[in-house]
């Protein structure tokens, strides 16, 4: 039953190629802030510090080799969640038919070409390009989608 209801529909595939190919180009957590700011209206400084919470909070399960990506992936969703959060309630950002859009991002790619859509586009796919190669993705994808 938790099967039928998880159903996935997305029109986006998740990965565009094998994950040896997607990996060794990440973003660098200084650029995910850079894109941010191009479009962004909240204090960047903040993400540094919530960056510096991330990498180092998380469950013991978590190997040392993971730590770093698992804080910089932590904090890029926290930025594409920002950017989604300042199309919702941001005075100088709010955009209801630009927010239904940018909602889509994970499933869909966009209609409209639009500068803090393709800033949100780039943040997901170097985000979900790093999550999908963690050691038990794939174990716990139905339930990652089901978050979103």
């Amino acid at each position: 039953m938790a099967d039928q209801v998880l159903e996935r529909r997305n029109v986006r595939p998740i990965l565009q190629g094998p994950i040896t190919q997607i990996l060794p180009k990440r973003l660098e957590l200084e650029k995910v802030i850079e894109l941010y700011k191009s479009v962004g209206r909240r204090n960047a400084e903040y993400f540094q510090w919530i960056h510096s919470v991330y990498s180092w909070v998380c469950l013991p399960c978590v190997g040392f080799e993971c730590r770093k990506a698992l804080g910089e992936d932590k904090t890029k969703m926290m930025i594409f969640d920002v950017l989604l959060d300042d199309l919702a309630d941001n005075y100088d950002t709010r955009n209801q038919a630009l927010m239904e859009e940018f909602l889509q991002i994970p499933w869909q790619d966009s209609r409209t070409k639009n500068q803090y859509l393709d800033v949100g586009n780039k943040i997901w796919e170097d985000f979900i390009g790093s999550v999908v190669s963690y050691p038990r993705f794939r174990d716990f994808e139905k339930v990652f989608y089901f978050d979103l």
